[in-house]
């Protein structure tokens, strides 16, 4: 019994150490348990404090980076608004300028109306002076060749009976008479033609101008022969022109070369050549006189206006002028290149319907005032 009490015993003390074991096992299990999700917890809880500090990183970052978009778009539109201010205060200041502009615009133009309507009264009045000193040089001039012609006649009548008759003296005066008629009748019949050419009707037909300048020299034959010249003409182109207007203005050109001409031999060249484009036809009539100071070369076109003294050639003052209003006339030019003693070169061109048909004509080099020949 005691054997069996004994084993009873050392069996209940080993299952109480066994259940003291197995409870400290246990215990210590769940602590190692316990001790495990605390670290979990801890982990878990400095991972979310690290998560924690990564979001607020990032979010204080793109706070900052929005605050700076704000503040650099508030610098922007503030200088935008600015610049704003300043542009309308500038246009404002610019409108207000055109504004005092315009009424001085406003201003001038009353002005100038004003003064264009005097001007059409003052251009009127001009126009009707112009008119009436026309009439009254074509009335003058065409009533005072009748009686000039009949003291003409009657001093050449004077000269014819009773010259040596009645002394030296009275010759020489009948002479000074004669001459002087003379160059009156000329002069009133220059001023005529120069006042008819605003007045008279234009008629344009096709003229030979190798026809004209053949007419011309017919015309004037005296004098030619008289001082014979001699002459060269190109082959001249046909034109639609006013026949009269045309023979005018080569017989005064050709008056003037011969006029002008104190040469043993006086050389006369009449020719057409094409411009230095080649687009239209510049007219020439060139000769060997005395020639012309280049400083003269626009008054010799004004009426009137004489380079020389009567004693020394004769001459009114009027023939250049109708040619300048002839080609005038036709929207052509004229104009001269002269040496003195070297002859004088006068240039024209028609701006008019012309014929072609005139062969290898040589074209004109520029030279000074317009052109000269090749």
């Amino acid at each position: 019994e005691a054997t069996q009490f004994y084993r009873s015993f050392i069996s209940l003390k080993d299952s109480l150490v066994n259940e003291a074991t197995l409870q400290k096992m246990s215990d210590t299990r769940m602590q190692h348990e316990i001790n495990k999700r605390e670290k979990d917890l801890l982990k878990r809880d400095a991972q979310l404090q690290n998560t924690y500090r990564n979001f607020l990183t990032v979010g204080m970052f793109a706070l900052m980076i929005i605050l700076w978009q704000l503040y650099v778009k508030y610098q922007t539109q503030t200088k935008h608004n600015q610049l704003q201010r300043q542009k309308n205060q500038k246009i404002r200041q610019q409108n207000s300028e055109l504004e005092k502009v315009h009424l001085k615009q406003v201003e001038t133009n009353q002005l100038l109306k004003k003064q264009n309507e005097q001007s059409h009264i003052q251009n009127q009045k001009l126009e009707r002076k112009n008119e009436e000193l026309k009439r009254f040089a074509y009335i003058a001039s065409h009533d005072l060749k009748e009686p000039l012609r009949n003291i003409g006649s009657f001093a050449t009548l004077l000269k014819r009976r009773f010259k040596g008759k009645l002394g030296e003296d009275a010759d020489e005066y009948i002479d000074f008479i004669t001459k002087n008629v003379s160059r009156m009748y000329d002069l009133l019949h220059e001023i005529l033609m120069y006042s008819k050419l605003d007045n008279e009707e234009i008629n344009r037909e096709w003229v030979s101008l190798n026809e004209v300048v053949r007419t011309v020299r017919e015309i004037m034959k005296g004098k030619i022969m008289e001082q014979d010249v001699t002459f060269k003409v190109d082959n001249l182109p046909d034109v639609k022109g006013h026949p009269p207007h045309l023979q005018q203005l080569f017989q005064n050109l050709i008056s003037n070369s011969i006029k002008y001409n104190n040469s043993k031999q006086p050389f006369i060249e009449i020719g057409v050549r094409r411009n230095f484009q080649g687009h239209s036809l510049v007219y020439f009539v060139k000769d060997n006189g005395i020639g012309i100071n280049m400083e003269f070369k626009e008054r010799v076109f004004e009426i009137f206006k004489r380079l020389h003294g009567k004693d020394e050639f004769e001459g009114t003052g009027v023939g250049l002028a109708i040619c300048k209003k002839i080609v005038t006339q036709n929207n052509g030019d004229i104009w001269l290149d002269s040496e003195l003693g070297e002859g004088a070169t006068f240039y024209f061109t028609l701006n008019i319907e012309t014929k072609e048909g005139i062969p290898n004509l040589e074209n004109m080099k520029v030279k000074a005032h317009g052109l000269a020949l090749n």
